[in-house]
């Protein structure tokens, strides 16, 4: 006779096993639909690193023409692998009198940065003739992990994921994650990966487990705020800060001065509702930038952080910059592109499969060349959507909220 315990269980397996098989397949499609199409903003979008960097360095090229004082400049990151890797940047003084400075910046997690490179360009080519930089500055920083953007991947050749990695104290890589190393067996997979083992199949089920015993809430943040123990896997922020944070911080200092308020804009891909842009800082605790953030994003749904089930995420290069300059008024912020529909347990489950496949392939290798493979495509579906509905419509989002957000925050006093 099966005890109440254990059918409830063997209950419980049978839709989980349903969800393992549903959320075996690729990387997610795009909703469609009702979503129209405009060619016109397709040819943003480039398939490798070197043609965004040259995309963006032809833009920047346009702006010098076009506008007093423009800079641009180039940070090489130096490379065990590869030659030639730089950050790129375009800087546009306010064109009278220095007030604000507006940073928008790509490729924080390398492949995010296709994405995020589109969207600059669009912003340089469209959107900025159309902006009063009488007395507000832009900066434009490109691709911040190149090695990750031209690799495919989030984190840069030593596995370090560069958005846990940024602050201005080096206490950072003492914080501990309790979370992390208690489902680390979930996470950091120690064998070839397989597409056919139980470990890829059955993952969703293992995953279903977990959220059953610690919570979705505990789950997601035990995963994604940070950890600075495991190397090879997800989410380490490193020992040591990478070597591209004393040159952007030159940089993105140098912009600033002179002007009393700054707002940071980290495009990425990835979290939310598939094709809508969601906006959301970590929680911010400096009440004189807090007010000026909802100023500027008044009437738009953010995330503030003040919910019971938030986390805090470590080394956010927003926050760092936030920290450089304590004396100004900064918004930060994040702007997301939902890839997955991953605000959703179904979603979140398979957009967790995908990173920690693609981790394990990239560190362990594959059994096989097509599991390598598959693990690289269903990664790049994730973070850079082939469907035209989705670049589409994020282009679309951006050239509607954009103007009104940097228009806002240069009226500010």
């Amino acid at each position: 006779m099966i005890s109440g315990g254990h059918m409830t269980r063997r209950l419980l397996l049978v839709p989980a096993i349903a969800l393992a098989l549903a959320l075996t397949g690729a990387a997610g499609c795009s909703k469609g639909g009702d979503i129209a199409v405009d060619s016109s903003k397709l040819g943003y979008y480039a398939g490798t690193w070197e043609d965004c960097r040259a995309q963006f360095i032809k833009e920047a090229d346009g702006l010098k023409r076009a506008y007093k004082g423009v800079e641009t400049s180039s940070i090489e990151v130096k490379s065990a692998t590869d030659k030639g890797l730089t950050i790129d940047a375009c800087y546009v003084p306010a064109q009278k009198e220095k007030a604000g400075l507006i940073v928008i910046s790509s490729g924080v997690h390398g492949i995010e940065g296709f994405a995020g490179s589109a969207v600059q360009r669009m912003v340089m080519r469209e959107l900025l003739p159309k902006m009063d930089l009488s007395t507000t500055g832009v900066l434009f920083i490109h691709g911040v992990n190149p090695y990750g953007m031209k690799h495919e991947r989030r984190v840069n050749e030593e596995n370090v994921d560069l958005n846990r990695n940024f602050d201005v104290d080096k206490k950072l890589f003492a914080l501990k994650n309790p979370g992390y190393p208690v489902i680390k067996d979930l996470l950091n997979p120690e064998e070839k990966l397989s597409t056919w083992s139980p470990g890829y199949v059955f993952f969703p089920v293992k995953a279903i487990y977990y959220i059953v015993k610690y919570g979705m809430g505990t789950l997601r943040e035990s995963i994604l705020k940070g950890q600075y123990e495991f190397p090879m896997g997800v989410y380490y922020g490193g020992k040591d800060f990478v070597p591209q944070k004393a040159p952007l911080e030159a940089l993105i200092t140098k912009s600033a001065a002179g002007c009393a308020r700054v707002f940071v804009m980290d495009l990425h891909t990835g979290y939310g509702e598939r094709d809508k842009m969601h906006y959301f800082p970590n929680p911010i605790t400096i009440p004189k930038n807090l007010e000026a953030a909802k100023k500027v994003f008044e009437g738009r749904t953010v995330d503030w952080g003040d919910t019971g089930d938030f986390y805090i995420t470590t080394g956010d290069i927003t926050d760092y910059i936030e920290k450089l300059f304590p004396a100004k008024t900064v918004i930060r912020m994040t702007a997301e592109y939902g890839t997955m529909d991953s605000q959703t347990t179904m979603g979140s489950i398979k957009s967790l499969k995908i990173t920690i496949m693609e981790n394990q392939a990239a560190n362990q290798g594959g059994k096989s060349e097509s599991d390598f493979k598959e693990a690289k495509a269903n990664f790049r579906e994730m973070y850079y959507p082939s469907s035209p509905e989705w670049r589409s419509e994020i282009m679309r989002q951006t050239a509607e909220d954009f103007p009104v957000l940097f228009k806002r925050f240069a009226e500010l006093k």
